[in-house]
């Protein structure tokens, strides 16, 4: 198998630019007027398509803590006036959600692959969570059935 000629890169250095730009740390996550109505809407489809938005494989456990980490310093301090409220469950990744209005997807580490491990995805662009999970960035086989 052939790896891809662009990957994503760190810090936004090389590879091909596809109209996008690297952004200051500071606007990596935007809190805008609809965040309440966003973050309501998820709740809702958390408890009526739980299945449908949110996936995740036992190993990506420590990646979701780390994010939901990441997520809390960020917005603690780039947005210090943004309430950071937390619901009582023991999914780190539904916890990290429901603090920003974006979806959240980890990718993680098999051999020389990324796979999707886990996503909370309530607003996707023409794709399936059910289609993707566990895929590869290479491939659409699901690998890990």
């Amino acid at each position: 198998m052939r790896l891809p000629i662009h990957t994503p890169y760190k810090n936004g250095e090389g590879g091909v630019k596809v109209g996008l730009e690297p952004i200051k740390e500071s606007d990596w996550l935007e809190i805008d007027d609809l965040f309440n109505s966003e973050i309501e809407l998820k709740k809702e489809l958390y408890d009526s398509h739980f299945n449908d938005i949110h996936q995740e494989v036992k190993e990506s456990f420590e990646s979701q803590v780390e994010l939901l980490d990441v997520l809390k310093a960020h917005l603690e301090q780039y947005h210090p006036n943004h309430k950071i409220t937390s619901v009582a469950d023991s999914l780190p990744l539904k916890n990290a959600s429901l603090m920003v209005q974006e979806d959240l997807v980890l990718m993680l580490p098999r051999g020389e692959e990324y796979f999707l491990g886990a996503a909370s995805l309530c607003a996707p662009s023409n794709w399936s969570l059910k289609e993707k999970f566990k895929n590869s960035l290479l491939g659409t086989t699901n690998a890990t059935k």
